[in-house]
């Protein structure tokens, strides 16, 4: 064989293989390009999700807030009602008291001089 024929054997050996090697860095770069859509579908869910999960918990702080201010308020209102019971038996104490001096007295009149 030619040197020249040699020589276009293997230069059409080296474009072939160059071609090969660049079809199949296109065909990985395609592949990683599928992966790379793939994980950004992924992430925009979960984002979606992670933005759900940020409402349900706006929403349940929300009423947890809600459900304390209530149960201040029905504390507050009970410690209200059992002062002024303490303060209404006192004072129903203390007019027994009142009574039974009043019916001592009619009872024991003073000794008049």
């Amino acid at each position: 064989m030619p040197e020249w024929a040699s020589a276009a054997v293997s230069l059409a050996s080296l474009i072939l293989s160059a071609a090969l090697v660049v079809a199949n860095n296109l065909r990985q770069a395609a592949r990683n390009a599928e992966k790379v859509d793939g994980t950004l579908r992924l992430a925009g869910e979960a984002k979606k999700i992670a933005l759900d999960a940020h409402t349900r918990i706006e929403t349940a702080n929300a009423a947890a807030s809600l459900y304390r201010e209530m149960i201040a308020r029905e504390m507050v209102g009970k410690v209200e009602v059992r002062e002024m019971e303490a303060r209404i038996m006192a004072a129903i104490d203390k007019l027994g008291e009142r009574v039974d001096r009043v019916y001592e007295a009619a009872r024991h009149p003073p000794a008049t001089p």
